[in-house]
């Protein structure tokens, strides 16, 4: 079904935009680097800010459609 597909296309598409960022915050972490660590938290939290406003359009076209 057509829900079936956005959620598959969402889910591929969330990885690829979430991990980099979570790298880098693991290493910053790790290495206590501050500025390295701050860049991917800020990162995660756009990028997860994005997709959840992503995901609330698809429930709302899924919904009217």
């Amino acid at each position: 079904s057509n829900e079936s597909i956005l959620i598959i296309s969402f889910l591929l598409s969330f990885l690829p935009g979430i991990l980099p960022f979570a790298i880098i915050a693991v290493k910053g972490k790790k290495s206590g680097i501050k500025p390295q660590f701050l860049t991917g938290c800020y990162g995660l939290a756009a990028n997860i800010s994005f997709f959840a406003f992503v995901l609330l359009f698809m429930c709302y076209a899924c919904q009217v459609g």
